[in-house]
């Protein structure tokens, strides 16, 4: 009887350590251990699911395990967004939402994510603006808001603001392209990419346009987009449900820019559980 319970004892202390390791990784434990007996000796019943905004999968009692979307499986150092390779036709595929802020209806002109952040309502060719057709800057259908009236737009590697300028037919307003993406864990993350003007067309295309990162409101990156585009990397922490905006807007000229975003995380530890 002594041996037995010194054998529970040190599995006990080794559970010990298990749960403290997935306390520190994830949010917060589903089943913790059970020891029963049974005939012929101990039986070591163990269950251990860690679940939280950034936990791999749930387990379930009776051994069934429910998959947590991609987006929730970023392991350290993992690059768990990309504004190139994840665009898509689809809002809110990957995280990212295709948006714009209309600086002109904007009472305050200050953006805020919350109230200023529209959907782009349509996705596909432009004839009319006619952005599409450049495979040099534009690979595929693209985010617009309405083709020939303003040439506010997003594709994979980057967007077009509108100004408010004489643009011959198009509407004098002006509107900042946003990209959205949204934090599905709480996770220190570092934010890396190219912005600046591709191609720029004319006297209202010369000059610059403008690119800003902020993450629930906060301004964090801001450069003026000229003809060479120049890299950029900042580290913030977010949580789930954090907004990470990329905005693109006249300075004052408009024009073909290059904006692109890569994310990689590396989840926040919990503070220890007070004992």
């Amino acid at each position: 009887m002594a041996e037995r319970l010194l054998f529970v004892r040190s599995i006990d202390a080794l559970l010990d350590e298990v749960e403290d390791r997935c306390r520190r990784i994830h949010s917060r434990l589903v089943h913790s251990r059970q020891i029963a007996s049974s005939v012929g000796g101990w039986t070591l019943a163990l269950c251990v699911g860690c679940v939280g905004a950034d936990a791999a999968s749930e387990h379930r009692p009776g051994g069934a395990s429910v998959e947590a979307p991609a987006e929730e499986r970023a392991s350290p150092g993992e690059v768990s967004a990309d504004s190139v390779s994840d665009f898509s036709g689809e809002q809110g595929e990957h995280g990212w939402f295709y948006g714009y802020w209309d600086r002109s209806a904007d009472a305050d002109g200050r953006y805020s994510p919350r109230e200023d952040f529209q959907l782009l309502q349509h996705f596909g060719d432009d004839p009319i603006n006619g952005l599409s057709a450049h495979s040099e800057f534009v690979t595929g259908p693209l985010w617009y808001l309405e083709d020939g009236r303003v040439y506010t737009s997003l594709w994979a590697e980057g967007g077009h603001p509108n100004a408010a300028m004489p643009l011959g037919s198009h509407e004098q307003v002006e509107h900042w392209a946003v990209r959205r993406w949204k934090s599905p864990v709480a996770a220190e993350i570092s934010i890396s990419g190219r912005a600046g003007k591709t191609m720029p067309w004319g006297e209202n295309w010369s000059g610059g346009c403008e690119a800003r990162v902020l993450v629930d409101g906060e301004l964090l990156f801001s450069t003026a987009m000229r003809n060479d585009p120049v890299d950029y990397s900042i580290d913030v922490k977010v949580q789930a449900g954090s907004s990470v905006d990329f905005l693109i807007g006249p300075d004052p000229s408009i024009g073909v820019t290059t904006f692109t975003a890569k994310l990689t995380s590396r989840p926040v530890a919990p503070e220890p559980a007070a004992r």
